[in-house]
């Protein structure tokens, strides 16, 4: 797998779309500074999915978007795709090219994508797990990572050698496992909450269930009971209903009668008015011919007119059609005259231009020779200049020996004063050398006091920091303490916001309304009793008592809402409810009860909305709370109370009759106490998270001083390893200096001076190339000014001939302009010709004209046809008008006899009404024994769920004292009090749970145990393949350090072998001709160059498929960057490598190089090229 294509749109400072194509082996990087180099390691690492923005130099989200410049407005969006060859099958998908792409929004919304699908961070991270390829691996390597990776802890380190190792697969399977385990104890606590909460509603459920058995029995028997009678008063209601029946039809039968005479003369009436109808419309025909008549006179008298007055007309046109054939002759005559002017003027133009295009012809010889000329004179310059490059090449090169001799001798010169330079340091460094040893003497002394010291004070912070690291210890376990009564507490109160929400415990009547009202079934407002009250807690179990059922009724606003539910409840049979329309009802609250004893009335020991005052004053409004059984009983032999029932703390009732109800509480379960029970659990929640929130402040404070006394021992170490470092050194530099002093001596007696005789040698060649200059000069000016000659004279022939081009051109102009002045004429010919026909045509038209209107119709015939029509039609009009009077007459006759009949029809219409009057009261009777019937039914139908007619069939009448037996059914059930009919169902309901969450229990304690024994295998895998991957790590280490220092050895320590799965990892290095020494003791070249030594170490154990090193080799002196490239060539054999680099020695090394630059400010521009390309052919 290698990096094929990186794509950039909108990233920092890559606001156009830019495209890097990448090939195997090594790419360059280069550029000046805040060109946008590091923007492109930055890229891959952020599309790679790194979520810290700090690792890609940025405060937010937004730092990666393109910001803008002074000419380009900020950019709304960023998008890095990078394309990696898959060919391998490396990445776990099946193509052979996989892009991914990374976009972020201005508005913080992100986007990944996999081959162009939508995907998941986490898919991303995923894809590349133990790749070597990653946000968290060594793929990317910047600068302040060597540092990082040098100066950063043990245990921080350790993710390296991770990722070679490739665990951090078993990493992310342990981090999902223990997720899973989590999950699955929070299930198990709550599981077991819920499972506790469903065992105390079992019991009272059990008891209130078989109160609900009795109650279905004797409610059967009364149902029984209540049917006979029904069925009884059925047959009554019918019997009636039938005789009523027969009377209305009878009635009915006579209305008949009348209503067909009525219908005869009805029918007589409707066709007195046809026959009207049609009379009318006959007048109206007549009506209309006679106004018809009256208009074609009118019009016709009209046409008259029109005929005096365009025989006026016509008069006055032939007049004007005589004048205008006059002018047409005389406009003809003028064209004629015109046409021969311009076939005069098309002959003269004619002639003119013949004459210009012969004299054109003339001037082409005296053109052609003029050109001959010319390019005769120009090839005689073209020798000329030849003979003058010649010899300026011959001048140039006697230049460039000239300059080269000049700087050999200034070479000569410069080396003989670096060697007179260098015997005079040599002998300064001799005399430094001695002054060294006797500074050295006195300075072991004081190294050796200050060691001491440092490790005086080293054991000191070691002691703090235990004393810290014990007090920490004990914040930690406070804080795991609380945490876990936090969840617990908090597994609670959602156990119980659970059950609750989903209304358990309450009636399946009361259930189905209010989710019903959630999901929208039904409209308003429909609110538990429960859920509306707050008592204290020395009252609860009063309370819960006094309300019993009633807990569970439904407030709602109107009756309406009521009703609605109601009627839901039926159609679904779904149980049922009691409702509290607040719009309905009337309370009937007590007096406030002075007496000893008495805590006070019910209602006023809660709080409620005031909204909801009369629900809860009818509900507790008359029940009263005492403090004990003997109290209560005081105040009924008193009489005080009236007839209210009574309550004691305690919980026993006393009813207004005298009945107490009591015993030993049972641990019930009600939605009162469970609603109490979660807003205790809601209070304690929140002061454990306050003090949770108290504790981890605590520790953050300690594991703040554990750092920095941690920071503090660390500092002290550094210190000690520093001075006995320097005490180290302080000891070899005497004779270190003593054998520099020697060899500074032997260095002056090897080199004379032996740069005399070269420098004189340098001299006289130079002296001799600078007369070969002069003569190379002279030849050049000579051959300078033969081709200035030249030049006037080809100057001479080209005016010449720019003289005859600009005569020929003259001349085919004018010839030109005569061509266009005959082409003008003969149009003007033609134009003339054209004017002369359409004038001809136009005055033969008019003749002709002129002519039709002698020959056509006189006024005076048209004149006396109109007058002839006038007349006729003044005849026509006059018979119209005598028809329609006749046809108005016959009209009026049918008139008076459709009234005669209407008062006939009215008559017997009166009388059909009195009958139908007294059917209507026949009909009211009827009905309101059909609703008695009906309501007989309709209680059948929906109180006892049988057929009206089968039970008037089947059952038998009641027998005597069935009435008595009802009544006495009716007090036995009402003395079972408030009945839970829902109570079997909700005890088998909640027996069924309770089997299901022992069962859900089980499940959840088997997986617990399999989630550990996962984790256990995955801590061994992890634990052999860590340790198998270190010792590999460690011994290409010392390799890799060996050869870019040329020796030294290296060690790697595993700083708590005991526990393998989170210890640290340290490292000592010995460079050549030192002792072993800590990391922080290096200079800042030993530390990059052994952070490049444990890079490819890693890279040796677990190759990455590509590789990005950003100005890694920036601290590295010459030599080390040479070796450091010899070691990317060779790594390049096994991995892509893109190196960002200013060092021309790893420039050189590279394959490909890619150039960053800014050609407008502030947007960053990339140029790629390959080395191949520009390599001299073997």
């Amino acid at each position: 797998m290698y990096l094929k294509r990186l794509e950039l749109h909108g990233f920092k400072s890559f606001a156009d779309s830019t495209v890097l194509e990448f090939k195997p082996g090594i790419t360059a990087v280069v550029g000046p500074n805040g060109s946008g180099k590091s923007n492109i390691s930055d890229a891959l690492l952020w599309v790679l999915g790194e979520q810290n923005v700090r690792h890609l130099r940025g405060e937010g989200s937004q730092d990666v978007i393109f910001a803008g410049t002074d000419r380009r407005r900020p950019l709304g969006m960023a998008e890095v795709s990078v394309c990696l060859d898959n060919s391998s099958g490396l990445l776990p998908v099946d193509f052979s090219e996989v892009t991914v792409t990374r976009r972020v929004f201005r508005d913080g919304e992100a986007e990944f994508f996999i081959n162009r699908t939508p995907c998941r961070l986490r898919d991303v991270y995923e894809l590349f797990l133990d790749t070597g390829v990653g946000r968290d691996a060594y793929s990317i390597i910047g600068q302040n990572q060597i540092e990082a990776v040098l100066s950063s802890r043990g245990e921080e380190r350790r993710q390296l050698f991770e990722e070679a190792a490739g665990v951090k697969k078993y990493r992310h399977r342990r981090r999902e496992t223990e997720r899973k385990l989590d999950a699955t104890r929070r299930n198990l606590t709550r599981v077991a909450d819920i499972l506790a909460e469903v065992e105390e509603q079992i019991g009272p459920l059990e008891a209130q269930a078989q109160v609900a058995a009795k109650y279905n029995e004797l409610s059967s028997r009364l149902r029984s009971l209540e049917l006979g009678l029904l069925a009884a008063d059925a047959r009554r209601h019918r019997s009636e209903l039938d005789r009523l029946r027969a009377e209305r039809r009878q009635i009915e039968t006579d209305a008949e009668s009348l209503s067909s005479r009525i219908s005869l003369l009805q029918a007589e009436e409707q066709r007195l008015r046809a026959e009207l109808a049609v009379l009318e419309h006959e007048a109206d025909d007549l009506r209309q011919a006679s106004e018809q008549a009256k208009q074609d006179l009118l019009r016709a008298e009209g046409r008259l007119a029109l005929c005096r007055q365009e025989a006026r007309a016509a008069q006055i046109e032939r007049e004007r059609a005589a004048g205008e054939a006059s002018r047409l002759e005389e406009r003809l005559a003028t064209l004629r005259r015109e046409l021969a002017e311009a076939e005069e003027t098309l002959q003269r133009r004619e002639s003119e231009a013949a004459l210009a295009e012969q004299a054109a012809s003339d001037a082409l010889p005296h053109l052609k020779e003029a050109e001959q000329r010319s390019t005769l004179v120009l090839s005689e310059l073209d020798e000329c200049q030849r003979r003058a490059a010649a010899a300026g090449a011959r001048r140039a090169a006697v230049e460039q020996q000239v300059r080269a001799a000049e700087t050999r001798l200034a070479d000569a010169e410069a080396r003989s004063a670096r060697e007179a330079e260098r015997r005079r340091a040599l002998l300064a460094d001799r005399d430094a050398a001695n002054a060294e040893v006797e500074r050295l003497q006195s300075e072991v002394a004081s190294l050796k006091a200050a060691s001491a010291d440092a490790d005086s004070a080293l054991r000191a912070v070691d002691s703090a920091l235990a004393d810290a690291q014990r007090a920490l210890a004990d914040a930690r376990k406070r804080e795991r303490d609380l945490q876990q009564s936090a969840l617990r507490l908090s597994s609670r109160l959602k156990s119980l916001q659970e059950m609750h929400a989903n209304l358990e415990g309450t009636y399946r009547g009361v259930r189905a309304v209010i989710q019903a009202a959630r999901s929208g079934a039904i409209r308003g407002s429909y609110r538990l009793v429960a859920d509306l009250l707050g008592v204290p807690d020395e009252y609860r179990v009063a309370i819960e008592v006094a309300l019993g059922a009633h807990a569970q009724d439904i407030v709602t606003q109107t009756d309406a809402e009521a009703q609605a539910a109601i009627a839901l409840l039926k159609q679904r049979g779904l149980g049922r409810a009691t409702f509290l329309p607040l719009d309905l009802l009337r309370g009937d609250k007590l007096r406030p009860i002075r007496q000893p004893g008495v805590v006070g009335l019910a209602c006023d020991l809660v709080y409620f909305p005031a909204d909801v005052a009369k629900a809860i004053d009818v509900l507790l409004g008359r029940i009263v709370v005492v403090e004990d059984l003997q109290t209560a009983i005081r105040l009924v032999r008193q009489g005080a109370i009236g007839g209210a029932r009574m309550v004691t703390l305690d919980g026993e009732l006393i009813n207004p009759s005298g009945s107490i109800t009591g015993g030993s509480k049972e641990q019930t379960a009600g939605i009162l106490s469970r609603k109490l029970e979660i807003d205790k659990l809601a209070k304690e929640a929140a002061a454990e998270a306050a003090a949770l929130r108290r504790a981890e402040d605590a520790a953050a404070k300690a594991e703040e001083t554990c750092a920095a006394l941690q920071s503090k021992r660390e500092d002290a170490r550094t210190r000690v390893a520093e001075l006995r470092l320097q005490l180290g050194r302080a000891e070899t530099a005497y004779e270190h200096a003593l054998s520099n002093a020697r060899r500074l001596e032997e260095q002056l007696r090897a080199h004379p001076d032996e740069d005399a005789d070269a420098l004189a040698a340098v001299r006289e060649g130079l002296l001799s190339l600078q007369k070969q200059l002069a003569e190379a000069e002279r030849e050049s000016s000579a051959a300078a000014a033969e081709e200035a000659g030249r030049r006037q004279a080809v100057q001479g022939v080209l005016s010449a001939l720019e003289k005859a081009r600009a005569e020929a051109a003259e001349l085919q102009l004018q010839s030109a302009r005569a061509r266009e002045r005959a082409t003008a004429a003969r149009q003007a010919v033609q134009r003339a010709s054209s004017a002369v026909h359409d004038g001809e045509a136009e005055l033969t038209r008019m003749r002709t004209a002129l002519a039709s209107m002698h020959a056509s119709q006189t006024d005076a015939d048209r004149e006396r046809e109109a007058a002839a029509e006038v007349e006729s039609l003044r005849a026509l009009a006059a018979e119209a008008e005598r028809r329609a009077e006749a046809k108005r007459e016959q009209r009026s006759a049918a008139l008076k006899r459709l009234g005669d009949l209407t008062m006939e029809v009215k008559r017997a219409s009166d009388e059909r009404q009195s009958l139908v009057e007294r059917g209507h009261r026949m009909e009211v009777r009827e009905a309101t024994m059909q609703a008695d019937l009906a309501h007989v039914q309709e209680r059948l139908r929906q109180e006892y769920q049988v057929d009206p007619a089968e039970a008037v069939a089947t059952l038998e009448p009641p027998a005597r004292g069935t009435a008595t037996e009802v009544a006495r059914l009716k007090t036995e059930i009402a003395a079972l009090g408030t009945v839970n009919l829902g109570a079997i169902e909700e005890f088998e309901r909640l027996t069924n749970r309770r089997d299901f969450l022992v069962a859900q229990r089980d499940d959840l304690e088997e997986a617990e145990r399999k989630l550990r024994a996962v984790i256990s295998e995955i801590d061994e895998a992890t634990k052999e393949t860590f340790y198998a991957t270190y010792r590999r790590i460690e011994r290409s280490f010392d390799q890799m350090f060996q050869r870019l220092f040329g020796g030294g050895k290296t060690q790697l320590v595993i700083t708590d072998p005991n526990n393998l799965l989170e210890t640290g990892i340290d490292i000592i290095v010995q460079p050549p001709g030192k002792k072993l020494q800590h990391l922080q003791l290096l200079s800042g070249g030993e530390k990059a160059l052994t952070a490049v030594a444990l890079l490819f170490a890693l890279l040796d154990v677990k190759p990455s498929p590509f590789c990005l090193l950003d100005e890694v080799d920036a601290a590295l002196d010459e030599a080390n960057v040479e070796r450091f490239a010899e070691v990317v060539k060779d790594f390049a054999l096994r991995s892509q490598f893109l190196v960002i680099t200013h060092n021309k020695a790893t420039m050189s090394a590279a394959d490909t190089l890619c150039g960053v630059t800014m050609e407008e400010p502030g947007v960053s521009k990339v140029i790629s090229i390959r080395m191949q390309d520009f390599q001299p052919a073997s």
